[in-house]
């Protein structure tokens, strides 16, 4: 059993997801879904950015995708999308004995800082979620 990673990012602060149309479906070939994989995300990568900010989704299909290399997400606005969890959801099985991430967020490049703002509160309490900005 691996790791359900399922309620990570949005749903765990508590946010709704957005939603995203799926631009492109991906079902298990059986064998080595990497290349399979990976170019859907490009394609996917390649789309214009909509209104929302988003590209489009790659649908994973129900079923095993068995992965020998690494899938690379390097554009923005892409989302990769399983079928849910459980024996009738997606599953993506990294194959092989090498250690290495296996979905690659991002690029090689630093990210760029915005302008610098003051916070204006006097203290900020442990914990706290909200500060005031000049």
């Amino acid at each position: 059993m691996g790791i359900d990673f399922s309620f990570a990012g949005y749903q765990a602060g508590g946010h709704v997801l957005p939603f995203v149309p799926a631009m492109i479906f991906v079902r298990p070939s059986g064998g080595d879904d990497t290349a399979l994989l990976q170019s859907a995300v490009d394609h996917v990568a390649s789309l214009p950015v909509g209104a929302n900010g988003f590209r489009g989704a790659v649908l994973l299909r129900p079923g095993r995708f068995h992965v020998t290399g690494q899938i690379c997400l390097l554009a923005s606005g892409v989302v990769l999308r399983g079928s849910g969890s459980g024996v009738n959801g997606t599953v993506i099985v990294a194959e092989g004995l090498g250690r290495r991430t296996l979905i690659q967020v991002g690029g090689d490049a630093a990210p760029t800082l915005g302008a610098l703002l003051q916070i204006t509160d006097d203290t900020v309490e442990a914990g706290s979620r909200k500060v005031h900005l000049a």
